[in-house]
């Protein structure tokens, strides 16, 4: 009970400091009921939705960025294919597909047992994430849509390194 507690508080310190981080670079957010602070972002192709969230019990920080699209039952098993592709060569974060329904959440997350997170830790979540998503997003989408196949997004991923 008593590293319950614990554990709790530390969590509302992060997310103190998360809001006082979007604070001072001045994004407008919604905080939830939870502590969940969300917000959007502007992309050259799809707007990024952005959500830090702190997992006490797991004692880590998640980004979570549902895309704004559903993928049609006839390309779940395409899609599927697809963010496993891009996620096996991302150095952190990865695409995370619901087949049952449909959407896809990129996410990233960070560890602060027995750590110091500050700004830094923020900064790299959130920009790293933002460029991420913002290079697949629109490839997923099209994914979806019947636009782009699988060897044509592996012939992307592999023509920008």
């Amino acid at each position: 009970m008593r590293q319950e507690k614990k554990d709790l508080k530390q969590a509302m310190a992060i997310y103190q400091d998360i809001y006082k981080y979007l604070d001072s670079e001045e994004f407008y957010y919604e905080k939830k009921d939870n502590g969940i602070a969300e917000f959007t972002m502007t992309s050259k192709d799809l707007d990024i939705r952005c959500r830090f969230k702190v997992a006490d019990k797991l004692k880590v920080i998640q980004f979570l960025s549902p895309l704004p699209f559903t993928v049609p039952k006839d390309k779940r098993d395409m899609m599927a294919v697809a963010v496993s592709i891009v996620s096996s060569v991302l150095n952190d974060g990865s695409f995370d597909f619901n087949y049952k329904n449909g959407e896809i959440c990129f996410r990233m997350t960070a560890s602060y047992e027995n750590s110091i997170i500050g700004k830094d830790c923020f900064d790299y979540m959130l920009y790293c994430s933002a460029n991420t998503i913002d290079v697949y997003n629109d490839k997923l989408l099209l994914i979806s849509l019947g636009k782009m196949t699988i060897p044509e997004l592996v012939d992307f991923i592999y023509s920008e390194e």
